[in-house]
Formats: structure tokens, sequence, C-alpha cells
């Protein structure tokens, strides 16, 4: 999982990032596999194939709001047994259990990126 920050005025304006000439930072999520998890980092888990097909695979086929139904560019049908479907899940990476804990670490990481990059932002 990654989280995206960019400056919100180029959000809101709708224009495109890559033209914007705005740095963008991509995190990992604390306490995944790729760092050695901490015992205070809590119990981990992987989603439930459900979940991944409902929030990243075949949004359209659960239509669980109004945009979903134009979420159309996945390869393949997304959904448990595809090929495309089954190398993505495998790529992914156990979260933490505790929801409060995760948002929490998300947080004090980005704000370490914050101050480690020197940059002010508005």
């Amino acid at each position: 999982m990654a989280t995206i920050l960019w400056n919100s005025e180029i959000a809101k304006g709708g224009r495109n990032i890559c033209s914007a000439r705005v740095s963008v930072y991509v995190v990992d999520q604390p306490a995944g596999v790729v760092v050695l998890q901490r015992p205070a980092d809590g119990e981990l888990t992987l989603a439930p194939v459900e979940t991944t097909e409902h929030q990243f695979t075949a949004i359209e086929k659960y239509n669980l709001w109004p945009q979903a139904r134009l979420h159309t560019q996945w390869p393949g049908a997304g959904v448990h047994g595809d090929a495309t479907f089954e190398q993505f899940r495998a790529s992914q990476n156990p979260s933490m259990t505790d929801n409060a804990k995760m948002d929490a670490a998300n947080r004090a990481a980005g704000a370490a990126l914050l101050r480690a990059s020197a940059r002010r932002f508005c």
C-alpha cells in the first residue's frame, strides 16, 4: 500500500500531477513485510480476496459508490482465479489489523518524510 502526498492546490485545481512539476512522495506503509515487524506493530494480516476485488480489481462489479461503474480498466476479469488478479494479489503485503495503530504509524511516517525533505508545504 502506498500513500501519495501532493500540494492540495494541484488536487483542487484538477491539474495533471505529472505536468504540474511538483514533488510526489510514495511511502510504504509502516509495518509491512518490506521491513521487519516489531512486536509493537501488532498482528499483520492479508486482506481477504473479496476486499481486493471490491477495492482494487473489480470495483465496477460491486458498485459501492456512484463512480464505481466507471472503473473498468483492470486487465482481465479482476476476480479470484484470473491470472492478472492472482499476480496482483501475490504482490500484496500484509497490513496491521489495528486500524488506529496503522493510521497513527502512517501519519508519523508522513510527518517524518516532510520534516526530512526540508520543504514547506501549504
